[in-house]
């Protein structure tokens, strides 16, 4: 994988994470619900099969984390081999002896540099893994045991949580919008697409996703750019999108049409919401969106949905700062 390949995916992914920061800010569900969430960027057009999420939850939680390599101490000027390189016969020996040990020093911080890359790498294809709570209009979403974010529209504030310390950072936001009715807004910013084959809309049947029946779709689009706009390069692309959608109500969007074309690939190149291209409303279990002509390469956008379960009042806590924690101006 190439630098400019792997800036790109690592990019992308953080796009991804932004979509999901930005929606946790606007949500307002009507009811209790928690899933696990993958999202995942891979080079080239092979998505994953459907019900993929056990695998690729267990693939994240397997990895190392990045404090895991270690980064090698650098060498300090020794006193006594530079007293030494002050007398004529031993002044080389020490002169050696100090370069030897920068040299050294080189040779392991080089070596850590490739080992944090690799897993760098290794933790984009992985993908990342948040878990995510709805409750009423609040949001929680947890990153791992490190950290979480707390959104209470109605009482606007969010809160941030350090798990491992055992803080947390409260802030007012602005008063929670109006709901719009709109499930998509394209931004003036976008890049107008040619759309030169409407998008064809197929159905795959009904499958058990993540444990609950779900509907398939496959969506195909051709579309080409006049210039470079988010993840796409300028030129012709090439869609195919597999969506999986469950009676699950969906907190981050509402009833309505499916996608339009312009508003598919937006979505493709410039991620903006994670909710249904083909039932809004409905909770996406799977979504794959393969695209040639990206900056750095054709890819596929994964989302996955897992280990999902309904909220009460007992789990209103969760959206709360636990006991113990300590404020951290």
């Amino acid at each position: 994988m190439s630098k400019r390949t792997y800036f790109a995916v690592a990019a992308s992914l953080a796009i991804s994470g932004a979509v999901a920061v930005a929606a946790a800010a606007q949500a307002a569900p009507s009811r209790g619900i928690a899933y696990d969430q993958v999202l995942r960027q891979i080079m080239g057009t092979t998505a994953p099969p459907p019900d993929s999420f056990a695998a690729d939850a267990a693939r994240i939680a397997a990895l190392p984390p990045m404090s895991s390599v270690p980064l090698p101490t650098a060498p300090g000027t020794n006193a006594a081999l530079g007293v030494l390189s002050m007398l004529p016969l031993v002044g080389g020996i020490a002169a050696v002896a100090n370069q030897a040990s920068q040299l050294a020093y080189g040779a392991a911080l080089e070596a850590a540099e490739t080992k944090f890359t690799a897993l760098g790498r290794e933790s984009t294809a992985a993908g990342r893994m948040v878990h995510v709570s709805f409750y009423g209009d609040w949001t929680r979403l947890d990153q791992g045991s490190v950290r979480a974010l707390i959104v209470k529209p109605d009482q606007n504030v969010w809160i941030a949580l350090d798990l491992v310390k055992k803080k947390y950072r409260q802030r007012r936001i602005g008063p929670h919008p109006a709901a719009s009715g709109e499930t998509y807004v394209v931004s003036t910013d976008d890049v107008a697409a040619t759309v030169l084959e409407s998008p064809a809309t197929e159905s795959l049947g009904s499958a058990t996703i993540a444990g609950w029946p779900a509907r398939g779709y496959r969506t195909t689009a051709t579309f080409t750019l006049p210039q470079t706009s988010g993840l796409c390069a300028r030129g012709r692309h090439e869609l195919v999108e597999v969506e999986y959608v469950a009676d699950l109500p969906d907190p981050e969007s509402k009833l309505g049409p499916a996608l339009s074309a312009s508003q598919i690939v937006g979505e493709a190149c410039g991620p903006k919401a994670l909710g249904s291209h083909r039932e809004p409303g409905r909770l996406v279990l799977f979504r794959s969106t393969a695209l040639t002509g990206g900056l750095g390469g054709d890819f596929v956008s994964v989302l996955e949905r897992g280990n999902i379960h309904a909220l009460n009042a007992a789990d209103a806590a969760i959206f709360s700062v636990p006991p113990g924690f300590v404020e951290e101006n």
